[in-house]
């Protein structure tokens, strides 16, 4: 038993001086100033990443994100990126400047071991959605000056998108949860493609509201966002004190991003950063 651990464990140790490993965000989502990073282990022979600008429209992004695995484009990159030595665990950085297009990029990652491909968007606009009875409401803003955005075209579902006929506009948009496909919108406006999961399925009306407050209303890649909010008796809407209250924070693609319990102070609210 003893001899079948170690021959495990000098399997792994092989394994990963062989082969190195790339540690990639998938389908990511890139701002305004925000960098792109991965991970990368053991990689002594280096590691060259290739750039491929897919274009700025909803149809370049939907092309390559309902494809199984991502493949090499037939055109040449547009940016190789750099080549580096890797021989233990580092994160590596791809600035900003690289995507200063918004649209879609497959960035490409090759290795004496393998190749591996990941899709982002980059864009400049930003989105929410908020839920009441029947429909959700949208609305976008440029991520840079704060400024209401126009949609062009929304599109839902993601196995077989299907086009909303929206007209387009700027400001709050209401949208009928019945139309919404696979809990997913894409949007494309003028200053880039917005992606948004309607998480909204669910019912409410039985979970008491959270109400929640920001120090401001606009942020930058890397800054502390402040936030309080408040916890109201969904039928009576007095404040709820003493509560335990769970808090999920997810990313525009639905990744959890912080999960934390608090507890409600005697005028029904909770702070954290």
């Amino acid at each position: 038993m003893k001899n079948a651990l170690w021959l495990f464990l000098l399997l792994i140790a092989i394994s990963g001086i062989a082969f190195g490993y790339v540690s990639t965000d998938r389908n990511a989502i890139l701002y305004p100033y925000q960098s792109y990073s991965f991970w990368v282990y053991d990689e002594p022979n280096g590691i060259t990443v290739n750039l491929y600008y897919l274009g700025p429209t909803l149809q370049n992004f939907l092309g390559e994100f309902k494809r199984d695995s991502l493949k090499k484009p037939l055109k040449q990159s547009d940016q190789a990126v750099y080549f580096e030595e890797v021989k233990t665990w580092k994160r590596l950085e791809i600035p900003s400047g690289y995507f200063e297009r918004a649209g879609s990029y497959l960035i490409e990652f090759i290795s004496k071991s393998e190749k591996d491909y990941t899709l982002l968007l980059k864009t400049h606009v930003n989105g929410a959605l908020v839920s009441m009875g029947e429909s959700v409401f949208m609305k976008l803003w440029d991520n840079i000056e704060g400024k209401d955005v126009r949609f062009t075209q929304i599109v839902t579902g993601y196995t077989s998108p299907i086009p909303l006929s929206i007209a387009p506009s700027t400001g709050i948009v209401e949208i009928e949860k019945s139309r919404i496909v696979e809990e997913t919108l894409f949007i494309e406006t003028p200053l880039g493609i917005l992606f948004l999961s309607d998480s909204l399925r669910q019912e409410y009306a039985q979970r008491d509201p959270l109400i929640f407050l920001t120090d401001r209303p606009l942020y930058r890649p890397g800054d502390i966002v402040q936030a309080r909010a408040v916890l109201l008796d969904s039928q009576t809407g007095e404040l709820l004190a003493q509560r335990s209250v769970e808090v999920v924070i997810e990313d525009p693609l639905g990744r959890e991003k912080m999960k934390s319990v608090f507890q409600s102070d005697s005028w029904g609210g909770i702070s954290f950063i």
